[in-house]
């Protein structure tokens, strides 16, 4: 072998990954991929928390002449009279 010495060929045979090795590559990569899955679902949980807080405090602020409360149902707005509303937080 040309400019290969025994020194070079024992470093590559120390840079091959073993089996054993991959396998926790792959158990870190998987561990990690549900981690930011998991941080994602957390940080969307605790703004929808928030939002519903603030939407519950401004109902509490409402005053009664306001007769329509909007509430979110899927992707539309429906006006709910403020009487029909407690009703339906009590339950």
């Amino acid at each position: 072998m040309v400019g290969v010495s025994l020194n070079d060929s024992e470093n590559l045979k120390k840079n091959v990954p073993t089996a054993e090795d991959q396998q926790q590559i792959n158990k870190f990569a998987r561990l990690h991929k549900s981690y930011l899955e998991n941080k994602d679902q957390l940080a969307f949980l605790q703004n929808t928390a928030q939002n519903l807080t603030d939407a519950e405090n401004e109902v509490m602020l409402m005053e009664d002449g306001q007769l329509n409360v909007p509430i979110l149902v899927g992707s539309i707005f429906v006006h709910q009279d403020q009487v029909e509303f407690k009703f339906m937080d009590r339950n």
